[in-house]
């Protein structure tokens, strides 16, 4: 299967897409130092803590709404994803 990505590089709030998808991974290339929030449009999917570890955490679930990421600190993540719509 095929994904596409994001890589997030700020303490910024991001849209990956606009559109219905499959959340793949979130991928920490670099400890964040602040809070990562994985949204499905305005409801809350996961919070990745400002001490998480390096790695790829694994999500496969199905977002109906659009991918939203909010990032604190100065992270350096990966986002996989794939449209559904």
């Amino acid at each position: 299967m095929e994904y596409l990505y994001t890589n997030i590089t700020s303490n910024t709030t991001t849209t990956i897409t606009d559109r219905p998808c499959i959340l793949h991974s979130v991928t920490v290339n670099t400890a964040a130092a602040g809070v990562i929030s994985i949204n499905d449009g305005t409801d809350s999917v996961a919070t990745l803590k400002s001490d998480v570890a390096e790695g790829t955490y694994t999500y496969d679930v199905v977002l109906r709404n659009y991918l939203q990421i909010v990032t604190a600190g100065s992270p350096n993540i990966t986002v996989a994803y794939k449209p559904t719509a």
